[in-house]
């Protein structure tokens, strides 16, 4: 439990963090350390989510045109057995 101590300061017990600013502020900024490297991640997972719906997109087309001349394979070649 928190302890009024006579000097007007608050004592934390060890098991609970101190209540002191400095530690408090301390606290608040490796927090907002964690916060910033998280939206830097989330950014670089947001472009390589962007890359790979490019690369997807492209594999699709190259897809579609493999398959057009896949087609176009077996109809010259139905028609040379003809």
């Amino acid at each position: 439990m928190y302890r009024l101590m006579d000097n007007g300061r608050v004592e934390a017990p060890g098991n609970l963090p101190s209540l002191d600013i400095d530690y408090l502020t301390g606290l608040i900024d490796k927090q907002s350390e964690t916060i910033e490297n998280l939206k830097d991640i989330a950014a670089q997972l947001g472009g390589a989510q962007a890359t790979a719906a490019v690369d997807l997109d492209s594999v699709k087309t190259a897809a579609s045109e493999l398959g057009g001349q896949f087609a176009e394979f077996m109809v010259a070649n139905a028609t040379n057995k003809e």
